[in-house]
């Protein structure tokens, strides 16, 4: 982990959980010799989400680090968005066929985020935020709990959430049932008023072709 090397390198002894002040002079370095936000925001996710695996408070949630990012995402840093290319059943298979081992938590653990993302159209910080109580089974499906769900100002178009908004406009979803499940705020006014019933919500992440 480069926050970890980055850490070893100063002398800071105590990496996790990091103090707030060491995460903003470590954002801001990269600041300083990053082209573009995205080393910035990876570094603060990375940070975050390793916080949240091992159960401690994350310290990217201080206001001095939500101000070191924000300055590097939104003004020194800034520049014209440029989308990725959206993911594809196709190209989560490839995923799944090179990098499954039996019995490995880590790669199980990141196909299952990926399906997640893709299938449920979920920003990054959305997957960050997600806890076992969340998640809820059924014999024909499983529901997941997003308590807060938020434009993400500081990507640059996450592809996974792309790629399944794509697909299944290309399954012939209909518009407002991707939206909703995109959580988009367009035509919010039109769509907060319609209730799906749940065969046709599922009906989006069924026709997604995987």
């Amino acid at each position: 982990m480069r926050w970890k090397k980055w850490a070893i390198q100063n002398s800071i002894q105590e990496c996790l959980p990091a103090r707030s002040l060491h995460v903003a002079i470590y954002l801001s370095c990269l600041v300083q010799q990053s082209k573009s936000p995205s080393p910035v925001i990876q570094a603060f996710y990375g940070i975050k989400w390793a916080h949240s695996v091992i159960r401690l408070k994350s310290r990217t949630d201080s206001d001095l680090v939500i101000n070191v990012l924000e300055g590097a995402a939104k003004r020194r840093l800034s520049h014209s968005v440029q989308k990725k290319e959206p993911i594809t059943p196709d190209l989560i298979d490839k995923m799944y066929d090179a990098t499954f081992q039996e019995g490995n938590l880590y790669t199980q653990r990141t196909i299952c985020a990926c399906l997640l993302s893709y299938s449920g159209f979920l920003r990054v910080s959305e997957l960050l935020s997600l806890k076992i109580c969340d998640i809820s089974f059924f014999t024909t499906h499983m529901s997941i709990f997003i308590e807060k769900s938020k434009t993400d100002i500081y990507r640059d178009g996450n592809c996974l959430r792309s790629g399944g908004a794509s697909a299944a406009a290309n399954f012939g979803i209909p518009d407002r049932l991707f939206k909703r499940h995109g959580r988009w705020k367009s035509e919010t006014a039109k769509d907060g008023y319609i209730k799906d019933n749940l065969q046709e919500r599922l009906s989006v992440s069924q026709n997604l072709g995987l």
